[in-house]
């Protein structure tokens, strides 16, 4: 009977874990000591401001939306506070980073995320 229990425990536990989205978690954006933190909100997957150095970013601000997995990458809008206004973007999981890729018309700028948490 135990042995069942800690079976059924053990599979329901790594199920969770797997369900987990590599890109979840806490992400250094490089810049300003900015800190964003993405997490899955139904069913669709989203970004916060969780800490920043610049005094113009509000704590909290949704900055990422939209975001759903496509062919091995993750594609949504991203909110460019310079620009007051979202983007297209592409986030790709690479190991530790994430390379995030921002194209507005025919221009598009890529960057790197280093996993935080």
């Amino acid at each position: 009977m135990k042995i069942t229990a800690v079976c059924l425990i053990g599979l329901f536990t790594s199920f969770s874990v797997n369900t987990q989205s590599p890109i979840e978690g806490v992400w250094a954006t490089g810049k300003d000591n900015t800190k964003v933190e993405i997490i899955e909100v139904d069913d669709v997957l989203e970004g916060k401001i969780q800490s920043s150095n610049n005094t113009n970013v509000e704590i909290g601000t949704r900055i990422i939306k939209d975001l759903r997995k496509g062919d091995g990458s993750y594609k949504g809008k991203l909110y460019i506070i310079k620009m007051q206004r979202w983007v297209n973007a592409t986030f790709s999981p690479k190991g530790g980073k994430l390379i995030v890729t921002v194209s507005i018309g025919f221009r598009s700028k890529t960057v790197e995320w280093d996993r935080a948490d």
